[in-house]
């Protein structure tokens, strides 16, 4: 990876870290938080370079993202991203629809205190392996008080949404 490639990659993950913050500072209640994060940020880029004096580094940025976002792993790893981030959120969607009554805070700092609730929580009655998943997930997201699912959707939205970016710039021969 040479410097002007890690510059420009730099850059974009830096503005996008901006605004995903942003957003989900603006947005904290809303499920899907900081959906728009990569779109808004691709826009104040595409801004930047046809309207500034950053124009004469337009070829560079558009052979940089170009060579990116056309790359076959780049779509399908988001689409593996999104199917792992929306099983998580269906798994404490599951938990907290069925288990709600056994889930725990957690206390990562005391094992034992965790393990001795866990089976308290246990009527006795088998769990299977996907239940067991959704309730140690769930208890999860309830011991950060839903902070954890939260997260995950700001992931997911976004993930989506450059998988979309991606499938809308791939058909073009320039960005910018």
């Amino acid at each position: 990876m040479n410097k002007q490639r890690l510059i420009v990659i730099g850059s974009w993950f830096l503005l996008l870290m901006g605004v995903r913050v942003f957003l989900g500072f603006v947005l904290h209640n809303v499920w899907l938080g900081t959906i728009g994060a990569a779109t808004i940020t691709f826009l104040i880029f595409y801004f930047c370079i046809r309207f500034t004096p950053l124009k004469k580094y337009s070829y560079i940025i558009n052979n940089v993202f170009l060579d990116r976002y056309t790359k076959n792993y780049f779509l399908i790893t988001g689409l593996i991203l999104s199917i792992l981030l929306g099983g998580i959120l269906i798994f404490i969607e599951y938990g907290y629809s069925h288990y709600y009554s056994i889930l725990i805070k957690l206390n990562i700092f005391d094992e034992t205190e965790t393990e001795q609730l866990l089976l308290q929580g246990n009527s006795g009655k088998p769990y299977s392996v996907y239940s067991i998943t959704a309730i140690l997930i769930a208890s999860i997201d309830k011991s950060l008080n839903g902070n954890y699912s939260k997260l995950i959707s700001y992931f997911l939205a976004e993930d989506v949404e450059m998988i979309i970016l991606i499938l809308i710039l791939r058909k073009r021969k320039t960005l910018f």
